[in-house]
């Protein structure tokens, strides 16, 4: 059910997308938190593993924003975690971004292209040596957040497979 689903995003992507993502993308990898109680899971969960990575939120301190998109760029951390409320607030192009994984969709349709296109961006600039990559976890009940990023009819064509990850080009 719908109360369970925390549980399983996060187990999901401790056990089989964190691993997977940071061996193709092993730098300049950032990560999408739609809400800060999975952002806070999630960073304690990387403290815990003992993983280079930094973070921003709406409450980290211009200073420490500052200081963590500096080393994101320079490829001195190679992950970076944000908030969906901290591009709301902010609304930075994190430079270097090579890489994005959405923890869950979006519940702003507008925040997929904008993040998606830095890392686009990266890419083209010649930043990237392969294609960028992009990843979003979601599940039956992200149906609203994923009809506003992808359409209706998409959506429906995802949902109804059996395949468990998606390509789009």
């Amino acid at each position: 059910g719908p109360a369970a689903q925390a549980d399983r995003r996060f187990e999901a992507f401790v056990n089989e997308l964190l691993p997977k993502v940071t061996e193709v993308a092993a730098s300049h990898l950032l990560i999408v938190v739609p809400s800060y109680l999975d952002f806070v899971r999630v960073r304690n969960f990387m403290l815990e593993r003992d993983m280079t990575f930094d973070v921003c939120s709406e409450y980290t301190t211009p200073r420490d924003v500052a200081r963590a998109r500096t080393q994101f760029f320079a490829g001195l951390v190679p992950i970076l975690v944000i908030t969906e409320r901290f591009h709301f607030y902010r609304r930075y192009r994190i430079r270097g971004t090579r890489a994005v994984l959405f923890y869950g969709p979006p519940e702003n349709a507008a925040y997929y292209p904008e993040i998606v296109n830095v890392a686009s961006t990266a890419a083209r600039d010649g930043a990237a040596a392969a294609a960028t990559r992009i990843w979003t976890m979601y599940t039956p009940f992200d149906a609203l957040a994923l009809a506003r990023v992808l359409g209706n009819e998409r959506l429906a064509l995802m949902l109804k497979s059996p395949k468990r990850s998606h390509l789009f080009v």
